[in-house]
């Protein structure tokens, strides 16, 4: 049996836990697919990306979109831009097709984490991390810690393959 596409599969749990009123951040543009779906989904999305290529990139991609604003800013600060939101989707890792050496670090991730945690009352956040990169393992247990400490992870999903990608769904614990 082939495994899924894992992008599909987010974008699955996406469309069955959105509520068109929502506010959504995506944490990491991209090549703006996650931007543009989730534009298609919810009133307004703001995503952010520190890649040149990503900006231009989904740009381009939500050209036609009036609800996405494209902030060229790292996911650490997403805090200074937006004080409330429903759900924050991460796509860790590098940038498809481009450069493999500019990838997301821990620290930054585990930083936006927390803002998302601030800026998601009762909200949702969405992860896939990449682990077939320099660093991917680390980032990948520093957020599997996160999610634990600070979420109800309600899915999660993987390729049956060594370092394959794993995405993971979870709602912020009630404080």
């Amino acid at each position: 049996m082939k495994a899924r596409n894992i992008n599909e599969v987010v974008h699955e749990w996406l469309s069955m836990l959105y509520e068109k009123n929502w506010i959504a951040i995506d944490a990491t543009a991209g090549n703006g697919s996650d931007t543009v779906f989730l534009a298609g989904l919810c009133r307004q999305v703001i995503a952010f990306d520190t890649s040149k290529q990503a900006i231009e990139n989904t740009t381009k991609a939500c050209m036609n979109l009036s609800n996405v604003i494209i902030l060229h800013q790292s996911h650490d600060q997403m805090i200074n831009y937006i004080r409330k939101a429903d759900i924050v989707v991460f796509n860790l890792g590098y940038l498809p097709k481009g450069d493999k050496n500019i990838v997301t670090l821990p620290e930054t991730t585990i930083r936006a984490l927390n803002q998302a945690k601030m800026i998601l009352p009762q909200g949702y956040v969405c992860v896939t991390c990449y682990l077939g990169h320099k660093g991917g393992k680390s980032e990948h247990t520093a957020v599997l810690a996160w999610l634990n400490e600070n979420t109800d992870i309600i899915n999660s999903y993987t390729y049956p393959i060594e370092d394959a990608p794993i995405a993971y769904l979870a709602k912020i614990k009630d404080r």
